[in-house]
């Protein structure tokens, strides 16, 4: 199957070649070719181990002077934690994980006493207003 002229001609304009695709991890001009025309299912992009990518973590956190040990797990379960104190959305952050049971989530939803003192203050306050309003007649 030919490149399609139009992938060609953006290969051009933008001076990419096949080395330059390989080398940012990409298959070959194919390869690219192919999912562009949704002949092909599976990884474009090479994909690397959860122990390689704790070595580059490692790296990155020593050359950032940052004293505290970082992987992939735990930026995962900073993620975790971050959306779900922001948006309450449990359902959503076990699909953006990728868990089959909402069990695997719930993980996440350890609560602490600051997020809990927060919550309480909202329910206070959206308690106060439900019983202060005077009945309105009809």
């Amino acid at each position: 199957m030919a490149v399609s002229d139009r992938l060609q001609k953006f290969c051009e304009t933008h001076r990419i070649t096949q080395k330059s695709l390989q080398e940012k991890g990409f298959g070959s001009i194919q390869t690219v070719n192919n999912y562009v025309n949704g002949k092909t299912a599976g990884l474009l992009f090479k994909t690397i181990s959860e122990q390689r990518m704790n070595v580059k973590l490692k790296d990155i956190v020593a050359g950032a002077g940052i004293p505290k040990k970082i992987t992939n797990h735990s930026g995962r379960h900073t993620f975790a934690t971050i959306y779900l104190s922001k948006t309450k959305d449990l359902a959503g952050l076990q699909k953006l994980l990728g868990h089959s049971s909402i069990a695997q989530t719930m993980i996440y939803a350890h609560i602490n006493d600051e997020m809990l003192v927060k919550n309480m203050e909202a329910f206070e306050k959206e308690l106060v207003l439900h019983t202060t309003k005077k009945p309105r007649l009809l």
